[in-house]
């Protein structure tokens, strides 16, 4: 598998690693904002699934304006460059690039 599809399966992906918020919508779950906590409230939306990405799943939060995939989302959560992240999810998804 080279490094691209190995890119275009995990950007198929949940963000596994963020909490879920309490509202789901269009029967999707919504994630808590890693950027600034959107969703952590009772009634809180979170960031939610944009319809229709050509290039894999993205997630936007409609109070701060973050709009990322799930490798930006993982790099915002934990603090790590692009490499790393990349590095990271293929290891969790067991993905051999």
């Amino acid at each position: 598998m080279t490094r691209d599809q190995a890119k275009a399966l995990i950007k198929q992906e949940e963000p596994y690693f963020l909490d879920t918020a309490p509202k789901r919508i269009n029967r999707h779950d919504t994630y808590v904002c890693p950027e600034c906590g959107n969703g952590s409230g009772r009634h809180g939306t979170g960031i939610v699934l944009i319809p229709g990405s050509e290039h894999g799943k993205r997630w936007k939060c409609f109070v701060c304006g973050l709009c990322e995939d799930i490798i930006g989302l993982y790099m915002t959560y934990y603090g790590v460059g692009y490499r790393e992240a990349f590095d990271d999810l293929y290891e969790h998804f067991d993905l051999d690039v």
